[in-house]
């Protein structure tokens, strides 16, 4: 790996690899044949989110981890989601390969996570892998209400619940 990037490898065939700065998430993926990278730096309500996750207690960390892995998957299904949407069990290992950097043949793609959302995720999926029963019925995996209460009242609710949608990010980012 280059030193101060943050890399993903391509799934073969054809293989690759997305080479980002050190603070961007790594995408690669594989469109007729061709893999094609993205190099995409968190939003400012996602580095916040990472500080909060950082710097407070264990429910509020997997809270704002809850956020930060929902502008991930965004990013990596390149589909609208809600800030607190559940986690389903492919979501939980789509994060875990993000995790590692490793590239998931059954997407035809690869993901490497922004260093500073690797523990607020990883948090995240260890809380899910934990609470199997919210997956394994189906209903996906959420910070319980009451954290979610909570941290609104301490972090207001207005910032925190705006969905992600690659496709307006990517339009502000062509206007910049």
């Amino acid at each position: 790996m280059p030193i101060g990037k943050n890399t993903c490898n391509c799934p073969y065939p054809p293989g690759g690899q997305a080479i980002c700065e050190g603070h961007q998430m790594a995408i690669c993926r594989i469109e007729g044949g061709v893999a094609f990278t993205e190099c995409i730096s968190p939003p400012e309500d996602v580095t916040k989110a990472a500080t909060i996750a950082r710097d407070s207690n264990w429910e509020q960390a997997l809270v704002a981890g809850q956020r930060i892995s929902n502008w991930t998957l965004s990013n990596f299904y390149r589909q609208r989601r809600e800030a607190f949407a559940p986690l389903k069990e492919q979501d939980i290992h789509v994060l875990e390969a993000g995790l590692n950097g490793a590239p998931m043949q059954n997407f035809g793609a690869g993901l490497s996570l922004a260093p500073e959302t690797r523990d607020p995720v990883t948090d995240v999926v260890r809380a899910a892998k934990e609470d199997r029963r919210m997956i394994a019925f189906g209903k996906g995996w959420s910070a319980p209400e009451a954290w979610l209460a909570e941290f609104y009242a301490r972090f207001g609710s207005e910032k925190w619940l705006n969905s992600y949608d690659p496709q307006s990010s990517l339009r502000r980012w062509l206007r910049e």
